[in-house]
């Protein structure tokens, strides 16, 4: 299962998707800030905005693979703090190929070369 690939490869996208944006059609109207926002608005947000957060990832531009281990679980702090994959009801449909693809690529390359 390779748990520590599991764990590069999250931090891997927390870290490098930062420009990334998600959207979201809104399913009821919201005020935010005195503004109201109607109801199929289009919206978008993003990625840097929770994943580079300090008030969420101790040291956010760091890369450690080990925040996302069990016992310290840097995400598991409030809902939706990592969304690397998406989120609720249609997170990335290619995640688990991808995912498995990933571990291949990085398994040759960990088995297949000499490192000193």
């Amino acid at each position: 299962e390779l748990p520590a690939l599991d764990l590069v490869i999250r931090e891997t996208i927390r870290t490098t998707t930062s420009g990334a944006a998600i959207r979201r059609n809104l399913g009821k109207d919201i005020l935010l800030a005195d503004t109201t926002i109607k109801r199929g608005d289009f919206l978008t947000y993003s990625l840097a905005d929770i994943h580079l957060n300090a008030d969420i990832y101790t040291d956010p531009a760091k890369f450690d693979p080990g925040r996302f281990a069990k016992g310290k679980e840097e995400d598991q702090k409030e809902t939706y703090t990592y969304i690397g994959w998406g989120v609720g009801r249609h997170p990335c449909a290619g995640m688990r190929i991808a995912k498995l693809e990933m571990k291949l690529i990085l398994a040759m390359f960990l088995v297949g070369y000499e490192y000193e």
